[in-house]
């Protein structure tokens, strides 16, 4: 196989951990505290009971722990069932320019490897990170952010950090690398969460399957052709591209300065700016949802295009239905899982109240208030307060404190771990570079 100068040894010698910048480094363990949180929360899920039901049945043993579950598997089935267990919620981080979900691929992988050979977690973050930093790179240099391209990035993040954690040499890599650009399942968009979710799952796993298959000494003789060239051109990028993004993980790093948004409610960020506008007049003003004759909501086009603008026709949908997020924020406050429950979702008064609710694109936005939502309520008698809020919390210009982050945790494990567990997790999480063994923490983690 000629060399293409994607050199995996450049990466092991030249970019230990020490080099991994420190706000970078800490960025990465508040992704992996959230991606747990996520994963806990997700793991009570009808839908993550299911897969967690199907990988039992499989009969499948190993050492990899489902999260949340209480069940052990193989290493493949793990990255399967946690990518899919972590993204149920809609309640992980995402890239700021794309809105999808890197952890959601990448952390299964490195989490089950390193429960399989007992890594540190010092190795274990160091591949995370570089992983993360790849897809994003290559990604940043795509000529179009969408969910397709995306996949195939995130993909390739979870193989680097796989072939970083097995140790593989240069020929090794490049193998894994063109069988992963040729195996990739995409979609350039997806009408529900479920489906991401299952899609999210077997990209995990395609790549989980990848890398123990080369581990395990499978090889491709004879690869003459310039596949992942051409796979690398698809994304508007050439060999030299790729060397550079190598070359530079360490020193033009992304993941801090571009971002992965920390969610603060379960339900897409598209509608976050809009729950934080009226969040802020509920402080402000003593509001009587019975009093309400009329809401009137601006969104930008990312909302428009990423909501449901109806209400929702079953509870799945109540967490993508704009009117619903809004009606349920007036009448309960801050949006909670159990917010988009069947109970919730069978209310009447929430129905009722969707019907007051008008929604519009505001199209006076630029580069600079791309996100900003404006919230205009009227009450019977003729009175009227509105609140405009450009960037909500959570967002990379506005990020998650680790107190907040921390309190996410605790109210996404409350019901599955005891205290002393949640404690651990958090400590082991935020001082993941001093872990010996991370078996420990991803047992925890099982419930």
């Amino acid at each position: 196989m000629p060399s293409l100068n994607y050199s995996l040894s450049y990466i092991q010698e030249h970019i230990p951990f020490v080099n991994l910048p420190n706000d970078v480094v800490e960025a990465a363990k508040q992704c992996m505290l959230n991606a747990s949180a996520a994963g806990l929360a997700g793991a009570s899920q009808p839908a993550s009971v299911s897969i967690s039901n199907f990988i039992q049945n499989m009969g499948s043993i190993g050492k990899c722990t489902l999260i949340g579950m209480g069940v052990r598997t193989s290493p493949i089935y793990a990255a399967f069932g946690n990518s899919f267990i972590i993204n149920i919620l809609d309640y992980n981080e995402e890239i700021s320019k794309s809105h999808d979900s890197v952890s959601a691929v990448i952390f299964p992988i490195v989490m089950s490897l390193g429960e399989i050979h007992g890594y540190t977690g010092q190795e274990v973050l160091r591949a995370y990170i570089l992983g993360i930093e790849y897809c994003l790179q290559l990604l940043d240099k795509t000529e179009e952010r969408q969910s397709q391209d995306f996949m195939k990035c995130a993909a390739l993040g979870g193989i680097l950090a796989a072939s970083i954690l097995l140790n593989f040499d240069d020929n090794q890599f490049e193998t894994s690398l063109y069988i992963t650009s040729n195996s990739i399942v995409t979609k350039s968009d997806f009408s529900t969460i479920q489906e991401r979710s299952y899609l999210y799952g077997q990209c995990s796993m395609n790549v989980m399957t990848t890398a123990l298959s080369i581990q395990n000494g499978f090889t491709i003789s004879d690869l003459e052709n310039d596949s992942f060239t051409m796979f690398l051109r698809s994304l508007g990028l050439g060999p030299q591209d790729h060397q550079n993004i190598i070359q530079s993980l360490s020193t033009v790093p992304l993941l801090h300065s571009d971002g992965l948004a920390l969610k603060l409610y379960p339900c897409p960020s598209a509608s976050h700016e809009c729950i934080e506008a009226i969040l802020l007049l509920l402080q402000q003003y003593n509001i009587d949802h019975f009093e309400i004759s009329s809401v009137q909501i601006k969104v930008p086009h990312r909302t428009i295009r990423e909501c449901n603008l109806n209400p929702p026709l079953s509870e799945s949908q109540s967490k993508t239905s704009l009117p619903f997020i809004v009606a349920s924020t007036i009448i309960y406050g801050q949006p909670l899982i159990e917010q988009f429950t069947k109970p919730f979702f069978e209310l009447e008064l929430v129905h009722d109240f969707m019907k007051k609710i008008t929604i519009t694109e505001n199209t006076s936005l630029t580069s600079s208030n791309f996100r900003t939502s404006e919230v205009v309520i009227k009450f019977n008698n003729g009175e009227e307060i509105s609140n405009i809020v450009d960037f909500a919390r959570g967002t990379a210009v506005l990020p998650l404190d680790q107190t907040e982050l921390e309190a996410k945790f605790l109210y996404c494990s409350r019901y599955i771990l005891p205290p002393d567990h949640i404690e651990g997790a958090i400590s082991q999480i935020t001082n993941l570079q001093d872990i010996a063994d991370i078996t420990g923490l991803v047992s925890i983690l099982g419930g």
